[in-house]
């Protein structure tokens, strides 16, 4: 649901509900797991003036978002590097083409 129509059924103010999904979902995905991973993807992504730079890393098999950080290069990494090398052995190096461009 839209959390206009959550706040229209619950009764409770736009805001509030926002807030609780806010703090839901932090929790929920504060450590993604790693268990399955075997090729990683990491790509620097410029979100304009106000945000600046974001590195993204993800699951190259599934596609799915493992960590986002904070500006770019090596220091963005800082907080998941230690998860890293401890699955750094099922963690296969490979190479990704580009996508090509239409």
């Amino acid at each position: 649901m839209a959390i206009t129509a959550v706040a229209k059924f619950t009764g409770l103010h736009w805001q509030s509900v926002k807030e609780i999904e806010t703090r839901y979902l932090a929790k929920k995905y504060a450590k993604v797991s790693l268990s399955s991973v075997r090729r990683l993807g990491i790509d620097e992504v410029y979100l304009g003036r106000k945000f600046g730079f974001i590195t993204e890393v993800r699951n190259i098999d599934s596609g799915a978002v493992l960590f986002i950080g904070k500006g770019k290069g090596g220091e963005a990494l800082d907080p998941l590097k230690s998860r890293l090398c401890r699955k750094a052995g099922q963690i296969q190096a490979s190479r990704v083409p580009a996508p090509k461009h239409l």
